[in-house]
């Protein structure tokens, strides 16, 4: 017990004399510490937030791409898909880009979507009314 305090007297003697190292020691660990505090709420944060939009997209949800020169889906293998077990409906859709235009305004990098009304409900999304720019 008494090699710990001569222990202890010793090193309190040193960081007295010794008072900028001690410091930037000190300033070094606060630093440390504070840095690695922050990246893991960072980290952590980053985590939840991909997370809480992979919930977002439905754990029911399956997205199949065709990957093909043909990417034609008759309405009859539609209805096939509909049969199978599980599936409750089903939105097929292709995206086209193209140049859009309403009354003066036009945008010419606009994209389209064409799908059927089940788009809506299987992707979860509405659809608000905008007018004089205020969006309903």
């Amino acid at each position: 017990m008494t090699k710990f305090f001569s222990i202890l007297k010793v090193s309190l003697k040193n960081i007295k004399s010794n008072k900028l190292r001690s410091g930037l020691t000190m300033l070094g660990l606060i630093i440390g510490i504070a840095s690695v505090i922050i990246l893991v709420g960072i980290g952590n944060g980053a985590s939840t937030s991909v997370t809480s939009q992979v919930k977002s997209l439905g754990t029911d949800i399956l997205t199949v791409n065709i990957a093909s020169s043909d990417t034609s889906l008759e309405y009859e293998q539609v209805e096939e898909i509909l049969k199978l077990d599980n599936v409750s409906s089903i939105a097929p859709y292709k995206t086209i880009s193209g140049t859009v235009s309403r009354k003066d305004t036009t945008s010419n990098r606009a994209s389209i979507i064409a799908t059927n009304n089940s788009y809506l409900e299987v992707t979860n999304t509405t659809i608000s009314k905008r007018k004089n720019n205020i969006i309903y």
